[in-house]
């Protein structure tokens, strides 16, 4: 699976490089950006143009987004680009500290709440599953479907 994570602060930005390390071992694809000038890296690439245009590109090209920062920065992003939930791509927000791992969009059928437990796993956070078959440990519908190629 493609990834893109997005950092907006130095810190972001060194929490987006030690999550680049810990998911190539488990056929994870990451590719690092900023809103920040300041990043020095030369592993993460300065973000051109408006979050919306570089979400837009993200869902186009199918790559899971995770954005390390505020939830109302992702949301206003990935707004216009959301379709449906066969189609849109796993969106996931980490606050920069790694504390938390939030799955935002397409938990079920995009992968993106398996991802944020495996993400936190990596990093010891805690992820923010919000899905009732999830906290209730009840049969998911949805990932049946995905998990039986229906």
């Amino acid at each position: 699976m493609k990834i893109s994570i997005i950092s907006f602060t130095q810190k972001g930005a060194d929490l987006s490089l030690r999550i680049k390390e810990l998911l190539p071992q488990r056929d994870y694809e990451c590719t690092l950006y900023s809103a920040s000038s300041f990043v020095s890296q030369k592993e993460i690439i300065k973000k051109e143009g408006s979050l919306e245009e570089w979400c837009k590109d993200r869902f186009s090209e199918k790559s899971a987004i995770i954005f390390i920062g505020a939830m109302g920065i992702a949301v206003r992003g990935i707004a216009p680009c959301i379709k449906d939930k066969l189609t849109d791509v796993p969106v996931l927000v980490l606050d920069e500290k790694g504390e938390f791992v939030i799955p935002v969009l397409s938990g079920h059928f995009g992968g993106a709440n398996e991802l944020a437990s495996l993400l936190a796993g990596c990093i010891k956070a805690c992820p923010v599953i919000t899905t009732a078959t999830d906290i209730n440990s009840k049969f998911s519908v949805d990932l049946f479907a995905k998990k039986n190629n229906l």
